[in-house]
């Protein structure tokens, strides 16, 4: 088209916006003929190093898409108290901190040089 985004923006209204932010959610979730070849592909290869080749569907292969909308719809998993911190304390000895602080000493928390 050859415009910029403050012309697209300036011409397209909201709706407008809305229908093709759907388009192309719906496009992106759409199996082409060059999705079904690369499937065919790889359930070839996974019938030569599977032990029972009959076992492997091409179904297997396919690519399950998900829309952002979609993707926040789905609960977040929640850490335990514990779990955080045993996080937080790996973290801060693979960065070298000790409480919030440089380890000088440590190997990889190296100081600053002045």
């Amino acid at each position: 088209m050859g415009l910029t985004l403050a012309e697209t923006m300036k011409r397209l209204t909201y709706r407008e916006f809305l229908v093709r932010m759907k388009i192309k959610e719906l496009e992106e979730n759409t199996i082409t003929p060059d999705h079904w070849y690369l499937m065919q592909i790889a359930r070839e290869i996974a019938c030569v190093l599977h032990p029972d080749p009959k076992k492997v569907k091409l179904e297997d292969f396919k690519l399950k898409l998900v829309s952002p909308s979609e993707q926040s719809k789905k609960p977040k998993k929640k850490f335990s108290s514990e779990e955080i911190k045993s996080k937080v304390s790996m973290w801060s000895g693979l960065v070298g901190l000790i409480n919030g602080k440089r380890n000088r000493n440590s190997k990889t928390g190296h100081s600053p040089s002045r």
